[in-house]
């Protein structure tokens, strides 16, 4: 619950992990002395020589354990190597020693090394990949329980994973959403950073009237190089120091315009306060996109120093953009921030891209802001990019000024702190509020300062439309405050009242469709059909928006429920077109396709499913009925139902298993499974039924029609007793 509280409980842990072999480790060297050194008349020299060969070994333990274990075996399989090592190391001076101890001493010592390296190897549990990415230290307050933790790691499927030397990089997917972390921290991603990542790269490279060179500092995803790329540039270079980032940075190939491929870039790998302070080119725009300042090494790309050698690179009139967040950062690092960025740049300005972040933007010269932006944003490539974040027109892109040079000096104030590289102040500082939500806090002071902004150059109808993002905006930040309060019914219709005035806008739309898709899941909860589908409608506001898959598939559940099957089918498919790896949306659509009478249909989305989703043994049970039924496949239906009974032992899976086996005539066997149904479930009388069916087929008309007599007894008015009652009659005909 606080830093104090989280330092404390990582210290005990690292202690009570650590104290033993610490103490094991330091008592080494005085027992190689003692060992080593018994002549007292030689007993420097061999000390000395003891001294020389541990701190050899120390430098070649330092060289192959980061330059070779870990990158041939990685951080689990080098350790486990290491700790083979110590233990055939230590087994040798066992032996060599052996005539000083018993025989049987000598054989129990070896065998229990002997085996304990076997274990180590063979037996080894190997770590969950997805857990030691799942930067409990950041995210603890998402998870809240062990169960929470283990829902999340469910969802997430892994597509990369890297241990480097400088960090471990990895990629996942959680739904429709890819995620690059380092070191289970989130670095970037397809789904709410979008719009920050697009406009690190637009707002700098549109406001430079013919930009040529760009300089790139942290890769990322490579969303927003795949922006850069979008512009009439000549060369770009992009700075990354982890060379496994570049290569995760491949998933987003798709989404970043194959960015990594572009003939103007040069890829460089190392560090970017180096590469800025020892590069000989000079750049039209730079681009500074770091992770969080305070992650250990990060702060330094932050400080005034690192600003002032990045103005040096700039040509005459050249932009320098920096990222910033204002997520577990407290308002004297905000204020230090935008006051360090300001001593530098005589023209800065603050932006809003969400409620996460912000970007800077700084010059020597004033941004000459007119109408021929406009047209820049029309280029063929820059257009279609800007358009998947809902920037239609100059107004989006204006409407996202937060502070403009004269309003930002007048935040910050002469008590508040430069970050230098001497100081260290964000790093040190930021790194006190990871436990905290202080955004809220910057949201309150934003609203204070912003207001509309007139721009000289365009015209009196551009203005109004910039003014009028501003003004919604501002709405829905104050709806946003209203919400985290707990005060909904004001939030919503703020909300409401900003969609009203900028439905295009992408914040607006963003946390309008959001508000309207929780609210119809809890009218859903509550079982209000008629308020669900109303705010599903409303949460519809535009397909742009990233999360508009929920609304559809929301709408389809109350459009099923209320058995408007053919509509249902629709936002169904709608949903999953939106999200194609949202497993239940695909078991959602199998249903209604059942309801409309589409079995081939049904099975192909319970095939997306269980493609998704190995694991789920309701899909696989319910497909394996589907095949046995329809008599498609018979082997795939045996395949999935004995799949389901593996996972579960329940009587519905049992039932299908045992129909699986009827179809196949495999009779003994359904009787099996279908005898285990009843087991589970004695009155069950789906399974009765079709175990009189296996009766009947093995010629045991009687005990055959016992069972349809049972069926009709306990299912009187039903389906099944009706069913029942004709068979009865066949039996009795025949």
């Amino acid at each position: 619950k606080s830093w104090q509280s989280l330092m404390s409980v990582q210290f005990l842990l690292s202690l009570g992990l650590m104290i033993v072999p610490t103490f094991l480790m330091g008592g080494t060297f005085p027992l190689v002395a003692r060992i080593y050194a018994t002549d007292l008349s030689r007993v420097g020299a061999r000390i000395g020589t003891a001294y020389a060969f541990n701190t050899v070994g120390s430098i070649f333990g330092s060289f192959i354990g980061s330059f070779l274990l870990l990158r041939l075996l990685g951080v689990e399989k080098g350790m486990i190597a290491a700790s083979v090592i110590y233990l055939a190391v230590g087994l040798v001076l066992f032996l060599a020693v052996a005539e000083r101890v018993r025989l049987k001493w000598r054989t129990v010592g070896t065998a229990v090394v002997g085996v304990g390296i076997v274990l180590l190897v063979v037996f080894s549990p190997g770590w969950d990949r997805k857990l030691m990415t799942s930067a409990v230290y950041v995210y603890a307050s998402r998870y809240e329980t062990t169960e929470g933790l283990n829902d999340a790691l469910e969802r997430r499927h892994l597509l990369f994973y890297d241990e480097g030397p400088g960090a471990t990089v990895s990629v996942e997917r959680d739904q429709n959403v890819i995620a690059i972390r380092i070191d289970g921290k989130i670095d970037a991603s397809s789904g709410n950073d979008m719009i920050t990542q697009e406009l690190i790269s637009h707002l700098p490279l549109l406001f430079h009237p013919q930009p040529d060179t760009v300089l790139m500092i942290g890769l990322g995803s490579g969303v927003s190089l795949g922006s850069a790329v979008t512009h009439d540039l000549k060369y770009i270079e992009c700075v990354e120091l982890l060379e496994n980032v570049i290569d995760a940075a491949h998933f987003y190939d798709t989404i970043t315009h194959n960015s990594l491929s572009d003939p103007r870039l040069k890829m460089i790998v190392g560090d970017g306060r180096n590469h800025v302070r020892l590069s000989e080119r000079s750049y039209d725009v730079i681009i500074s996109q770091p992770t969080n300042p305070w992650i250990s090494g990060v702060g330094d790309l932050f400080t005034v120093e690192f600003f002032t050698e990045a103005r040096e690179r700039l040509k005459p009139g050249g932009i320098m953009c920096a990222w910033f967040q204002i997520y577990h950062m407290g308002e004297p690092e905000l204020r230090s921030t935008l006051k360090t960025f300001a001593s530098v740049f005589p023209n800065a300005t603050l932006w809003f891209s969400n409620e996460s972040d912000v970007v800077l933007i700084g010059s020597l010269e004033p941004i000459r802001i007119d109408e021929e932006l406009a047209g820049r944003m029309m280029r063929p490539g820059t257009r279609e990019d800007l358009d998947r974040v809902m920037i239609d027109d100059v107004g989006d892109l204006l409407g996202a000024l937060l502070m403009s040079d004269a309003r930002l000096r007048a935040f910050v104030d002469d008590g508040d702190r430069i970050h230098t590289d001497d100081n260290m102040l964000i790093e040190f500082q930021a790194g006190r509020r990871i436990v905290e939500s202080t955004h809220v806090i910057h949201l309150t002071k934003f609203l204070e300062v912003l207001t509309p902004y007139r721009f000289d150059r365009l015209d009196d109808e551009t203005n109004r439309m910039v003014a009028n993002r501003v003004r919604a905006r501002k709405l829905t930040l104050k709806g946003t405050l209203e919400r985290v309060d707990g005060r909904v019914d004001r939030a919503v219709g703020l909300y409401d009242a900003a969609y009203a005035a900028a439905p295009h806008d992408t914040y607006v739309a963003a946390k309008y469709t959001e508000i309207h898709s929780e609210l119809g899941g809890a009218a859903i909860g509550s079982g209000d059909l008629e308020r669900a589908g109303a705010e599903y409608e409303k949460a519809l506001a535009d397909p742009r928006v990233g999360d508009a898959w929920i609304a559809y598939d929301g709408l389809g559940f109350v459009q099923r429920a209320k058995e408007q099957y053919a509509e249902a089918r629709e936002n169904y498919r709608t949903s999953v077109a939106l999200n194609p790896y949202h497993a239940d949306g695909y078991i959602n659509l199998a249903w209604v396709e059942i309801a409309l009478g589409d079995t081939v249909a049904a099975v192909r989305d319970y095939e997306k499913a269980i493609e998704l989703v190995p694991d789920d043994a309701d899909a696989a049970n319910n497909l394996a009925w589907l095949y046995a039924v329809g008599g498609l496949d018979l082997d795939r239906a045996l395949e999935l139902a004995e799949f389901a009974t593996g996972r579960a032992r329940d009587a519905s899976y049992f039932d299908t298993l045992g129909w699986v086996h009827f179809k196949r005539g495999e009779l003994v066997l359904a009787q099996t499974s279908l005898e285990e149904a009843l087991s589970i479930e004695r009155d069950r009388v789906e399974s009765i039924y079709h175990l009189a069916h296996v009766h009947l087929g093995k010629g045991e008309r009687v005990r055959a029609g016992e069972l349809l007599q049972s069926v009709m007894e306990l299912d009187r008015g039903g389906t099944f007793a009706a069913k029942a009652g004709v068979m009865l009659d066949e039996i009795g005909n025949n």
